[in-house]
């Protein structure tokens, strides 16, 4: 399905834009040498693969959910949010880029309340409330309401961890 929805863009364009940069077959063996690189892991070669896909597909919501999640593997977040937000603005209902979003969104918000609850000091005044701030925003990872602060912590690490196929379709 994913080729032909890759056809029909390509045929699109084509006709729009009479001096194409890549040929079909070109976009298409780009294609499927970058699912393969995501597929073995390889998130950062398979990055180039997606831009020049994206390049000559920029309408193509797939593409850049994989380019989202591809950026996610590698830990560079804020590029991920703004591909899935992309693949957003083309599909406003493609799922798999809302969930994608909301965990990578999810992982930078756990990043953040782990990092301030290892450098406020426990001296400091606001140290309860950091405390309670960091159980509130990790509970929703914890295996149990009752966790503390690091196995909480591991948990939203964790889940994170799960998204390596993120949702594909």
């Amino acid at each position: 399905m994913c080729r032909w929805v890759l056809i029909v863009l390509w045929a699109s364009l084509a006709g729009a834009c009479p001096t194409q940069q890549m040929s079909a077959e070109e976009v298409f063996a780009n294609q499927e040498r970058a699912e393969r690189l995501y597929q073995q892991g390889s998130y950062q070669l398979a990055l180039s693969e997606y831009r020049e896909v994206i390049e000559s597909l920029p309408e193509h919501a797939q593409s850049w959910l994989r380019l989202g999640n591809c950026f996610a593997q590698l830990g560079r977040y804020p590029e991920a949010v703004a591909a899935y937000q992309r693949a957003l603005v083309i599909n406003p209902e493609f799922a798999n880029a809302w969930i994608n979003l909301s965990y990578v969104q999810a992982q930078i918000l756990s990043q953040t309340v782990a990092e301030m609850y290892e450098q406020v000091p426990k001296t400091d005044p606001q140290a309860e409330r950091v405390s309670e701030l960091v159980d509130t925003v990790l509970a929703p990872f914890s295996p149990s309401q009752n966790a503390q602060t690091n196995s909480s912590q591991s948990a939203v690490s964790g889940r994170a961890k799960e998204l390596n196929d993120y949702e594909e379709q």
